[in-house]
């Protein structure tokens, strides 16, 4: 299919240190996959909305951090759509 597109970021990232940055430089040499530039948290709130079965933005408990980082992803993604 050559309209498919390959993306990948980076999940459950740590809030310092040097090992995001080095697994952004990795997948930015892998062929044919776009880099999301919109890290997702390691957020106790991903896990518990997971478990309920929901998404971060449905949950009664509102993690700000957390919702605004799965809307920059679901814009990024949108972003993509549209072009």
């Amino acid at each position: 299919n050559p309209n498919l597109q390959s993306f990948a970021l980076l999940n459950k990232t740590d809030h310092q240190g040097r090992d995001n940055e080095e697994a952004k430089n990795i997948i930015g040499e892998a062929a044919g996959i776009e880099y999301l530039d919109v890290p997702l948290g390691h957020r106790k709130s991903f896990a518990n909305a997971a478990a309920s079965g929901l998404a971060v933005t449905a949950t009664k408990i509102g993690d700000e951090k957390a919702i605004a980082e799965a809307n920059r992803l679901v814009n990024a993604i949108l972003s993509f759509e549209t072009k």
